[in-house]
């Protein structure tokens, strides 16, 4: 994988709680965080990689140091991936199965928020970083998706 579940460590992609440690190891809260981040990563990067980058490139991005240079910064731990799959994580874990359905969990001493607001925000973000990265991917045998979500902003309205 390109990325790992530290890029989830800081705003405005933070999974509250992940990077929660007693003496330098996880939390038993913060392991569940990362296995959670780390299945997300492991289905929904592939993908991402395959809608930006083609079939064939994606297959062997991870051993590319231009692709993987170009797809996430180490150092600020910022990628158009990570927003992407955050987008994936915060759209189930917004509600909790139930037996009785799908329910929104109510914490003491909260209120209910609408996670459209933050998600619209990091998808946007996605979006323009793949505009950003487009011309330089392309030039390296990158056969983008144009037709695949990851090129097109969303809005409150849905429009």
């Amino acid at each position: 994988m390109i990325i790992d579940n530290t890029y989830f460590e800081k705003d405005p992609i933070y999974i509250s709680g992940i990077a929660n440690r007693k003496d330098d190891k996880p939390t038993a809260l913060a392991q569940a965080l990362i296995d959670s981040a780390n299945s997300y990563i492991a289905i929904y990067e592939p993908r991402f990689l395959r809608n930006l980058l083609g079939e064939a490139l994606a297959e062997t991005a991870e051993e590319n140091p231009q692709i993987v240079a170009l797809l996430r910064n180490e150092a600020v731990k910022t990628s158009p991936i990570a927003n992407y799959v955050y987008f994936y994580w915060l759209r189930t874990h917004t509600t909790v199965g139930t037996p009785a359905g799908e329910k929104v969990q109510r914490g003491e001493y909260s209120d209910e928020a609408s996670p459209r607001i933050r998600a619209i925000e990091v998808w946007n973000d996605m979006v323009r970083q793949c505009c950003v990265l487009r011309p330089k991917l392309v030039e390296l045998g990158a056969v983008p998706d144009y037709c695949s979500a990851i090129f097109e902003p969303a809005n409150l309205f849905g429009l």
